[in-house]
């Protein structure tokens, strides 16, 4: 897919990740591809759950 592919149909990926001791990087666990029309949805849901932009 090139990149008019891209903007024709964006996406968003959302990952789950497990906290590893000390300092060692985080162990992706799932990688989920959602619609960015959903991941506004989602979003504005969490918002109002009382997540923040850091």
């Amino acid at each position: 897919m090139g990149i008019e592919g891209w903007l024709r149909y964006p996406f968003v990926f959302i990952d789950k990740v497990r906290t590893m001791p000390g300092n060692a990087p985080a162990l992706l666990k799932i990688r989920q591809r959602i619609s960015s029309r959903d991941a506004i949805e989602l979003w504005k849901k969490l918002r109002k759950e009382g997540w923040m932009f850091v």
